[in-house]
């Protein structure tokens, strides 16, 4: 009896371990380690599901696509641990700001991108407003370096407004060409285009 209670209790760990080790796996296939952001990975999936219910209810849905200005130059600058440490920054200003309003992702390198359900431009550009002023209003350092204030471009795109459901992302990134063509540190719907 006591063997099978062993055998029994076992059997019960080796299938939490399991279903913890896929919980950690799923984690890391769908979260960015650095910024704990969505990854593209997870884009997919939730772009198809917003848009989808978009089409559905007749709502709009917006995408924000972020870059960081003049990266290169931090990590030139300050080394690659002071750039991580600047992506970790402005994605939780990111997080910080949209919270509840959306889903956003580290889309790649010093890219971030925010999904924007119920939310037409002129919300959008609100948004892309808040995050731009909260990142020029950091602040950064890195040790005893001062990095001092990083600024982004961000590019606007809205569904059905701008694009159709198969070309939003293509839509902002669009944007975002335009706000660095333009000098940079700017928002640029593609409305505006």
């Amino acid at each position: 009896v006591y063997l099978a209670m062993v055998g029994e209790g076992t059997e019960q760990a080796g299938f939490q371990l399991a279903e913890r080790l896929r919980d950690a796996l799923l984690e890391k296939a769908l979260f960015d380690p650095l910024t704990n952001l969505r990854n593209r990975h997870h884009l997919d999936d939730a772009l198809r599901t917003q848009l989808g219910q978009a089409q559905h209810t007749g709502q709009p849905v917006s995408c924000l696509m972020i870059d960081i200005d003049h990266f290169k130059n931090i990590n030139d600058r300050f080394g690659h641990e002071a750039g991580d440490s600047v992506i970790k920054s402005i994605a939780a200003t990111i997080q910080r700001v949209v919270h509840d309003s959306g889903m956003a992702f580290r889309y790649g390198g010093e890219e971030f991108l925010v999904l924007l359900a119920n939310t037409d431009e002129q919300a959008a550009n609100r948004l892309a407003t808040d995050i731009h002023n909260g990142v020029r209003e950091l602040s950064l350092r890195f040790g005893l370096s001062e990095i001092g204030h990083v600024d982004v471009s961000i590019g606007v795109a809205s569904y059905p407004q701008h694009a159709q459901s198969d070309n939003l992302l293509r839509a902002a990134d669009v944007a975002l060409y335009r706000a660095k063509e333009l000098g940079r540190s700017r928002i640029v719907s593609f409305g505006m285009l």
